[in-house]
């Protein structure tokens, strides 16, 4: 025999029809956006991070070919032959090169020496490059015919990183005391 206090033990509410499973679902729907939202996030910062390190040891490679470029200079006992054509090995005539940080890769390779050194290493998708450009020479005195000054010069070095995605091109103007 069933009394009335069990059977009001079994009795359903009216009022409560899954509220709980819906909330329960919308939060886990917005707890899926933010998780999805952060994970695209991390994916483009490791990106970024990495493109960074990439222009980074781009530069550097070009760094090495400007030293590398600047050492040539130096090491040269007497005046070098200069060159109006590519590719030169040595040095070129003044104004025969364009604007050197808009030219291509083919272009460089075309113009441009191979720097090689057993101390940089194997980071750079393509070794380092170089070019130099005579600008001018500044005799120490006015007198005519004066034979000692300095000598100027345009070193250019390029490089790509890890990847031939990124390059670099570095310049400067050095000057050697010439006899």
């Amino acid at each position: 025999m069933i009394t009335s206090h069990d059977s009001k033990r079994f009795i359903v509410p009216a009022r409560e029809r899954g509220a709980i499973l819906v909330t329960s679902l919308l939060l886990l729907l917005v707890l899926t956006i933010i998780g999805v939202s952060v994970m695209q996030m991390t994916r483009m910062q490791e990106r970024m991070s990495g493109n960074t390190s990439d222009i980074n040891i781009a530069f550097q490679g070009a760094e090495s070919g400007l030293r590398g470029a600047e050492n040539k200079i130096l090491s040269f006992a007497t005046a070098p032959s200069l060159c109006t054509v590519s590719p030169c090995t040595t040095v070129y005539s003044k104004n025969t090169l364009p604007p050197l940080n808009s030219k291509d890769k083919t272009y460089w390779n075309q113009t441009a020496t191979t720097f090689s050194d057993p101390n940089i290493g194997s980071e750079f998708k393509e070794p380092p490059q170089f070019i130099i450009e005579q600008l001018a020479f500044i005799p120490f005195s006015k007198e005519f015919g004066e034979t000692t000054g300095r000598d100027f010069y345009q070193a250019a070095g390029r490089s790509t990183g890890a990847s031939t995605e990124a390059a670099a091109v570095v310049q400067s103007t050095f000057a050697r005391t010439a006899n």
